[in-house]
């Protein structure tokens, strides 16, 4: 059965399938929402998350320690264990060793994004209506809806999965000066942050990253090297995982398969 989702004449979208329609009440929503509320959310989870890492880092490396492994975490911050926080030239983060086998995981590649800063694009805005007269309870309902449909696109919600920077504001009741206004703005490119290797990190990135406003231009991984007294004993196998924590749960198993390499 074909699926179509029309507005009057118009249609949205059709196809084959099982689809969900939700309907959100915007002003009601936007009523209690309050963005620099939701901001400061996102930031104090990130500070908590941080305090998570380093705590989980450092039982890990006692239990590893107490397993005979030597860990070389000199280049490492447990705070910011996501591979994408690491850049600068590719190389070693960290060295777990075990009397001839070591194993090396890599950050892999340099990270560069072009990302869309929310932060500058409200300033930008507030100025040029500020400039032409337009009242301010308008900014404050932009602000609110741009921040709430933010927030619900971090919560998962699955009809917002195509969701980007310039779509976000389709969903908002704006006058066509609005529009124009907004899309003047959007045009320049100016609100087009460039982030590269150490500008990285979640501190340091906009609010939108975590919605996926952005534009990879290059990424890194974390890549395993497994050494035998000094010689490479693979190509360099990539992990699944995009956090080194979560690889340091399996030393045991690089180990035994650095010992088999090392026995051909």
């Amino acid at each position: 059965m074909i699926t179509i989702v029309s507005n009057g004449n118009q249609i949205l979208y059709s196809g084959y399938g099982d689809y969900s329609v939700q309907k959100i009440d915007v002003s009601h929503e936007l009523e209690d929402f309050d963005p620099d509320k939701f901001i400061k959310e996102v930031r104090t989870k990130q500070i908590v998350q941080k305090i998570k890492n380093k705590q989980r880092y450092e039982k890990l490396k006692k239990n590893l320690i107490s397993r005979g492994y030597i860990v070389d975490d000199s280049d490492f911050n447990p705070e910011e264990a996501l591979v994408y926080n690491y850049g600068g030239d590719p190389g070693s983060v960290l060295t777990i060793s075990k009397g001839d086998i070591s194993i090396d995981l890599w950050a892999n590649g340099n990270q560069h994004y072009m990302v869309f800063d929310d932060e500058w694009f409200f300033l930008c805005l507030w100025e040029q209506m500020i400039l032409q007269a337009m009242p301010r309870d308008r900014f404050q309902y932009i602000k609110n809806g741009f921040y709430y449909f933010i927030k619900l696109k971090m919560e998962g919600s699955a009809e917002l999965g195509g969701l980007d920077h310039k779509k976000v504001f389709d969903l908002l009741l704006l006058t066509d000066k609005e529009k124009e206004l907004i899309q003047t703005i959007l045009t320049q490119n100016i609100c087009i942050k460039e982030y590269i290797n150490q500008g990285v990190c979640d501190s340091q990135l906009p609010i939108s990253w975590f919605a996926g406003f952005y534009e990879t231009k290059d990424s890194n991984w974390i890549e395993i090297f497994l050494d035998y007294k000094g010689e490479q004993l693979n190509v360099g196998d990539v992990a699944d995982e995009e956090n080194f924590l979560d690889v340091l749960e399996y030393i045991d198993d690089l180990y035994n398969e650095a010992v088999e390499l090392s026995a051909i």
